[in-house]
């Protein structure tokens, strides 16, 4: 007949505690392999919880997003999303245009793909791995729109970010939706 172990109360909270002090140690001894798992931990919970915020401020996604048609002519809009996370802005692009991609998180390109399949009309160009404030990989003047969502709040120098978007983009004027009913327009 198998005895029944009975387990200390404290057992519990000492294993609480254990995990994070594992995970803490791991970070130390395994620096490269404990961030590589934390990109990959950070896109996989974008991924689960961003649909969700973003689908909070779709009036105001669908009233941004209609000023395309202002800058469309008879050729495809060069459209950059910079921190395009999941893709959770893929559904309100317009038909036809090209998208670049500027994410300091590449975990996130599978997820940007899978996305992609529900947005046939939307042709995907490069995905670069970057920040807003350092766009060297684009050329001057060679998006019709530049796209953040939910990006502002973790760039760094908020001022260098700008006058790279003024720099990438073909025209000057830009709209900007960071965060729920906050706009910005420049």
């Amino acid at each position: 007949m198998a005895e029944t172990v009975q387990v200390p109360n404290y057992a519990y909270g000492l294993g609480l505690l254990a995990f994070p002090l594992g995970l803490f140690v791991y970070s130390k001894v395994f620096p490269s392999h404990a961030k590589k798992i934390n990109r990959k931990f950070t896109a996989w919970m974008c991924s689960k919880m961003m649909p969700r915020v973003h689908a909070k401020c779709i009036p105001q996604k669908k009233a941004l997003f209609q000023s395309f048609d202002l800058l469309y002519d008879s050729k495809p809009l060069e459209v950059l999303e910079i921190g395009v996370g999941p893709g959770s802005n893929l559904d309100f692009l317009p038909a036809g245009c090209n998208l670049s991609c500027l994410e300091p998180n590449l975990e996130n390109q599978p997820y940007v793909e899978q996305a992609l399949k529900d947005c046939p009309d939307v042709h995907f160009s490069r995905f670069v791995k970057g920040f807003a404030e350092d766009m060297r990989e684009f050329d001057d003047n060679t998006f019709d729109a530049v796209i953040l969502t939910f990006t502002l709040c973790s760039v760094r120098h908020l001022q260098k970010a700008l006058s790279e978007i003024k720099r990438v983009l073909k025209s000057v004027s830009f709209e900007i939706l960071n965060h729920l009913d906050k706009h910005i327009l420049m």
